[in-house]
């Protein structure tokens, strides 16, 4: 593996062709790779090794404007193929988000300070930036089930302390560590 310099000259320095696989939601399985099953978004883009993923994160934002109407987390990682044990195997490199105003933004990261190598891939993971709204309520966990969940999600209260978390229409109800329940919130015109 070649170390690039910090500072490269762009206008001396031939760039590199690189894939960078875009996904929605969630990483592709790196097993997929292996059958060839890759991801239908790619961007092939060119670039030198000090490179910063604030850089790639324009690059995608002006190419998938579609993807971006909402503020978006972007989790990137390498791709490359292992020749020893002949499969496909990933590295998380950083995630940046598309407002640049989130404490864990990774944007400085250049790809000469992670293992990137030419031939490698870029993976990048475009998940929405979610309001994380936790909220603490009391209520008693042995009346009422479903409607007590209901109401404590109202924001009424009914005795001891728990923590409900609402999830893509999952609510995870928990008091301390241990999960409570768990159930999918099938009427959220009420709430």
């Amino acid at each position: 593996m070649a170390v690039a310099p910090e500072q490269l000259d762009r206008e001396k320095i031939c760039p590199f062709l690189i894939k960078i696989f875009i996904v929605e939601k969630q990483p592709h399985q790196i097993k997929k790779y292996r059958f060839k099953d890759y991801p239908e978004d790619c961007i092939e883009y060119q670039t030198w090794f000090d490179c910063t993923l604030f850089e790639l994160t324009k690059e995608i934002m002006d190419l998938r404007r579609n993807l971006f109407k909402r503020a978006c987390q972007l989790e990137f990682r390498i791709i490359k193929f292992d020749s020893e044990l002949k499969s496909f195997d990933g590295l998380n490199i950083g995630t940046t988000n598309s407002t640049h105003t989130e404490e864990i933004d990774d944007g400085k990261v250049k790809l000469s300070s992670t293992r990137f190598e030419i031939g490698n891939w870029i993976e990048v993971c475009i998940k929405p930036l979610e309001e994380k709204k936790v909220e603490h309520f009391s209520r008693n966990l042995k009346e009422g089930g479903i409607e007590a969940e209901k109401e404590a999600r109202r924001g009424r209260v009914f005795g001891k302390t728990v923590h409900i978390e609402a999830i893509d229409g999952i609510v995870i109800a928990s008091k301390g560590a241990k999960a409570r329940m768990i159930i999918e919130d099938q009427d959220t015109n009420e709430l």
